[in-house]
């Protein structure tokens, strides 16, 4: 065992594990600035407890109505040196004379839960065991020694404070301030009789009223002192000062500021602080400006803590000079290199749009590394435009330094090539214009903060899809040989070709014709294309012939078979064209009339064959022959010996009817 004298007799500080004991001045307690929250009494010579909201036991040996359970954030912290420690104080209540002394043999120090378990009603602290189920912070047998400490009653009366207890607030290192609670046990006394033992009235520990200060820091965007919603976020790692004493009010100890004490602590990542632990006053609330920013709240405020309350100090501006940056891009002209001249709209593949691009900065720092992109230029590039006889300085940099200055404006420029892809699409959506955009990234001088800004310009574009068809009789073969539509079954033939007009790619390319029915698929034709010649027969009927080609459906003209041929697509309507097939209309007959017979008038054979008796009857025959190549109608015949007459119906070429008569 190591033995400790700490009195009147012996003042020097006891720290043991970083804990100092240390007399103190006497100190009024029980009622305003300091109150009891664990006393002890058991007049056998030794006493032990711990504080807590539970009834005393036998091996928790405390006045009830004077121990009371402690949060952490309610323990007032001093300042010494630099260092944080909670404070303490121990009023002892021993008898006079020879009975003053008394050994303090144990004190261990816990933090955790006042309710061990919440699910199934109050449980709180109230057995040893479960005190050693918490968090130890502290034991001054630590390291497995055996210290014990001889103090002495030096002020006389209860509620006087004998000494100070001050453990460092880097023990708690882990703790939650606002949620956890400290369970402090002491054990006191020498087993009797000794001078040392325990035998008065309570060993109180008490503490300085105190409190909670808060408060949080905002990044000021535009330095109007108040905090935006939305706008204004944390700033972290910021140190801020819990002031007492500065008369002045200038965050410096000055002559004559003998109470002057600085607390320091720094702000979380979302921007807050804390100070737990404030022993009840005024203070001044104070910050380390941090580099690079300016203050734009008060250079200080002054707050007051009051007992048991938790005190918000308003928030604390800085200002960090913004970076920004700006890109406008412009469509200027086109370059026309296909098709419709034209400066203004992309209206062929080929076509050259032309933007210029402006890069400005609109912040408060200077900007460096400052790039910009166009991913759907030309080769993906961006030209910068320099100044003149220069081919590294921005036609912008005004003081000619590479860096984009706060206000100055940098130039570039950028090309665009226009795709048939671009044209048939209508600019990709549909919107008659090619979409392009430019990005700007570049770095805040001195940092690695990076800014980025984007814009869109529209190059427009107009879509022509055109269609057009040629139609043309190429002759007639077959049939009856020769090369003219004189009979029925010669063909004519005709040649086709389909033909992109436009700017515009055609898909399902098709050409129809009434006239003999059919169809043909062509494709896809590109602009300016043709597809290649389509050749389609046509056999004469003997009905064309017949109405001389005006048969046909919307026939205008005679003499000819008109052709149409009809060519569609999937972008434009229908174009047509006609061919003519003339035609040969030759509408003749001839007529032969022949004697057959000479007979007696009882038919019997006259035998000379010739009318030379007046009741002779002459027998003739006569053939009426259709010798041109359309058919004759209502054909009539008529005989003026006989005065006969007679009609043949229909007649076709080639074809003869044959009627006898007599005479």
């Amino acid at each position: 065992m190591t033995d400790y004298t700490l009195n009147a007799g012996n003042p020097t500080d006891v720290t043991l594990d970083g804990v100092i004991f240390q007399l103190s001045a006497p100190r009024n307690s029980g009622t305003g600035g300091y109150n009891t929250f664990l006393a002890i009494q058991d007049n056998d010579g030794t006493e032990q407890g711990f504080n807590t909201d539970a009834l005393p036991t036998a091996e928790n040996q405390i006045g009830d109505s004077k121990t009371s359970s402690v949060k952490l954030s309610s323990i007032p912290v001093k300042v010494i040196n630099g260092t944080e420690y909670f404070e303490i104080r121990l009023d002892l209540n021993e008898s006079g004379g020879a009975k003053l002394n008394i050994d303090l043999n144990a004190l261990q120090i816990f933090t955790g839960a006042l309710d061990l378990d919440p699910g199934a009603g109050v449980n709180l602290v109230d057995t040893l065991a479960e005190l050693n189920g918490l968090a130890k912070r502290y034991d001054m047998d630590f390291g497995g020694n055996d210290n014990r400490i001889h103090l002495a009653d030096n002020s006389s009366g209860s509620g006087t404070d004998n000494y100070t207890i001050l453990v460092p607030v880097s023990k708690f290192a882990g703790a939650n301030f606002a949620t956890d609670y400290l369970y402090l046990f002491a054990q006191f006394g020498t087993a009797a009789p000794s001078i040392y033992d325990a035998e008065g009235g309570f060993e109180e520990f008490n503490l300085q009223t105190a409190g909670t200060v808060t408060g949080t820091k905002f990044n000021d965007l535009d330095s109007d002192g108040n905090v935006d919603a939305g706008i204004d976020g944390p700033i972290g790692n910021v140190t801020i000062q819990l002031i007492f004493g500065d008369i002045n009010h200038d965050g410096i100890q000055q002559v004559g500021e003998t109470t002057f004490v600085v607390r320091t602590t720094t702000t979380l990542s979302d921007g807050t602080y804390t100070f737990n632990g404030v022993a009840v006053g005024s203070y001044d609330i104070r910050e380390i400006v941090p580099a690079g920013s300016t203050r734009t709240t008060a250079a200080f405020q002054t707050i007051s803590v009051l007992e048991g309350q938790n005190t918000v100090a308003a928030p604390i501006g800085n200002h960090y000079p913004t970076p920004h940056v700006f890109i406008d891009k412009v469509f200027v002209n086109v370059t026309n290199v296909a098709g419709v001249n034209s400066t203004t709209v992309l209206n062929y593949a080929g076509d050259i749009a032309n933007y210029t691009i402006a890069v400005f900065n609109d912040g408060e720092t200077a900007l460096t590394n400052v790039t910009v992109t166009d991913l759907l230029a030309d080769g993906g590039a961006v030209t910068e435009v320099f100044k003149p006889l220069s081919t590294t300085i921005n036609f912008g940099d005004t003081n000619n330094n590479d860096i984009l200055d706060v206000g100055e404006t940098w130039r570039y420029t950028a090309t665009q090539t226009a795709t048939q892809d671009d044209i048939n699409s209508n600019g990709g959506t549909n919107d008659s214009d090619k979409d392009n955009s430019a990005t700007v990234v570049a770095t805040q001088v001195g940092t690695s903060t990076t800014v980025t800004a984007t814009d869109a310009a529209a190059a427009p574009i107009v879509r022509a899809p055109s269609i057009s068809v040629t139609k043309e009789f190429v002759g007639w073969s077959g049939g009856d040989g020769d090369d003219l539509g004189d009979t029925a079954g010669d063909i004519g033939t005709y040649r086709i070709i389909v033909n992109n007009t436009g700017n515009t790619t055609l898909t399902n390319v098709t050409v129809t014709d009434p006239l003999t029915g059919s169809t043909f698929p062509v494709g896809t034709l590109a602009p300016g294309a043709s597809s290649a010649p389509i050749f389609e027969n046509y056999a004469l009927t003997q009905a064309d012939l017949d109405s001389n080609g005006t048969v046909e459906v919307n026939s205008t003209l005679s003499g000819s078979i008109e052709n149409t041929a009809t060519a569609t697509s999937g972008q434009t309507g229908p174009a047509s064209s006609s061919a003519v097939a003339p035609v040969v209309y030759d509408p003749k007959m001839a007529i032969d009339k022949v004697l057959v017979s000479v007979k007696n008038a009882d038919g019997s054979d006259d035998g000379d064959g010739k009318l030379d008796s007046p009741t002779d009857l002459a027998t003739f025959s006569i053939k009426v022959t259709n010798t041109g190549n359309v058919t004759l109608e209502n054909v009539l015949v008529t005989d003026s010996l006989t005065g006969t007459s007679w009609t043949i119906a229909s007649l076709a070429p080639g074809a003869f009817d044959i009627h006898t008569d007599t005479f």
